[in-house]
C-alpha cells in the first residue's frame, strides 16, 4: 500500500470515530434536553406548591392570631368573674 492509500485509509478510519462521536455526542444531548425539560417542569410544579403554602400558612397564621386574641379575651373575662365571686361574702 502506498504513503496516500494509507493517509487515506487513515482519514477514513478517522472520519468513521468522529462520526461515531457526533452521533454519540446527538443522542447524550438529546437525553439532556429531555431531562431538562422534566426538571423546569418539577420545578415549576415545586414553585407552585411552595406558593400555595404559604398562602396557607399566611391564613393559619390569622387564624391563630383570631384564636388567640379569642382566647385571651376569654381569660380576661374568667379572671375578672372569679376576682368578683372572691370579693362576694359567701
Amino acid at each position: 500500500m502506498q504513503d496516500h492509500e494509507v493517509r487515506i485509509v487513515n482519514l477514513e478510519r478517522f472520519a468513521a470515530i468522529i462520526a461515531e462521536d457526533r452521533e454519540a455526542f446527538r443522542s447524550e444531548h438529546r437525553i439532556l434536553l429531555t431531562a431538562q425539560v422534566a426538571l423546569v417542569e418539577a420545578q415549576t410544579k415545586t414553585e407552585k406548591r411552595i406558593d400555595q403554602l404559604a398562602a396557607a400558612q399566611a391564613h393559619m397564621d390569622q387564624k391563630l392570631s383570631e384564636t388567640t386574641d379569642k382566647l385571651d379575651a376569654l381569660i380576661d373575662l374568667m379572671d375578672r368573674h372569679l376576682r368578683e365571686q372572691g370579693d362576694k361574702p359567701q
